[in-house]
């Protein structure tokens, strides 16, 4: 039987796609593409034809792709988190349409594979990174404030059983690999990559430790209070430009120096985050005292109907899929579910 040798990797988002492109693009073996700029332009077209995704879809699906895989010796991968995943700290509104963007991309891209990888984590651990990326991008909700205005985008996202029927009508297979395996024992990935795949590791995972992007836990508190902060001063100085404020009066007309609210908003997206990732554990505690929030995160409590969702959709799929052998890391999926659920407040 012959190799396969065209690989796309679709995500999940917040699931080591950056440490799997960089390990592909330093590669002797691997000839690596980068399908950011494309998954970017459809979430650009769904904003901008938000009142005729069916037909921006159908006008989509008979477009011809800019680029494919190419004659070449080498294994070659296509890879994109944004195939699978969208919209889950930006656009809620947009949610709705996940489904039918994930299947635009897999009819425009499916008939290219041999196989089709997706990386999978701890659904429970995927929303609090998720989460922790709405921070990361400038956002202060709070996490039952997430979890509510991001429901649907969480569900369609999380929604295995869905994502690989969209892959699976084409001739490639679809391989699943928990993030987890990797983290826990990074020779028995490679194993079970080579084993699922058939196809040799990427040549510089043998000497190359890389960590990118990581979810910083421990600040996600700190991370929102800030971020609120700033939020609510750089809101005063929009909608208050061209008066002082005195006791709730409009007292003259002095404005914003330029560049104050500019500065707020780059604060608010970059700084925040910049500094959270550099944080010495006696500064975390001094943010915490100063912001009267308890250090350690609490648990995170899901609705009764996400819940359910992520059991069906998530983890009873991958214990109907046979190919998903990795049975203590599905044990602890399940058990992080169970401990996620929420009862209903009456």
């Amino acid at each position: 039987m012959k190799k396969p040798k065209k690989l796309i990797h679709i995500g999940l988002a917040k699931s080591m796609s950056t440490t799997l492109q960089m390990l592909w693009t330093h590669s002797d073996n691997y000839v690596e593409k980068n399908l950011k700029g494309i998954t970017d332009k459809t979430d650009s077209f769904f904003n901008e034809y938000r009142n005729d995704i069916d037909g921006l879809v159908a006008q989509l699906e008979g477009t011809p792709l800019p680029f494919g895989f190419e004659a070449n010796d080498k294994l070659q991968v296509l890879s994109g988190e944004g195939l699978a995943s969208s919209w889950l700290c930006q656009s809620p509104e947009l949610s709705e349409h996940i489904p039918k963007r994930q299947k635009l991309l897999a009819t425009m891209f499916g008939p290219l594979a041999d196989k089709i990888l997706i990386i999978i984590r701890n659904p429970i651990d995927w929303i609090r990174s998720a989460y922790s990326q709405s921070l990361k991008e400038g956002g202060s909700l709070g996490p039952d404030e997430y979890i509510s205005d991001f429901r649907v985008s969480i569900e369609k996202n999380l929604d295995l059983r869905a994502l690989v029927a969209y892959w699976e009508q084409f001739e490639a297979e679809v391989v699943i690999l928990p993030m987890e395996l990797f983290k826990e024992n990074e020779e028995s990935f490679w194993i079970a990559y080579e084993r699922m795949l058939r196809m040799s590791r990427p040549e510089s995972s043998r000497s190359q430790k890389v960590v990118a992007n990581p979810s910083f836990y421990e600040t996600l508190e700190i991370h929102q209070s800030i971020n609120k902060i700033l939020s609510i001063l750089e809101t005063a100085c929009v909608e208050n430009e061209e008066y002082l404020v005195v006791d709730g009066v409009k007292m003259r007309n002095i404005p914003v120096v330029d560049g104050v609210i500019e500065g707020l908003k780059s604060a608010r997206e970059w700084g925040s985050r910049s500094a959270m990732e550099r944080l010495k554990p006696d500064q975390i505690l001094e943010l915490t005292e100063l912001l009267s929030r308890t250090k350690e995160p609490g648990i995170l409590e899901l609705p009764t109907e996400l819940t359910e969702h992520l059991q069906k959709n998530f983890i009873d799929y991958l214990g109907e899929t046979a190919s998903f052998t990795f049975v203590q890391i599905l044990e602890k999926y399940q058990q992080s579910v169970i401990s996620s659920y929420c009862e209903p407040k009456y």
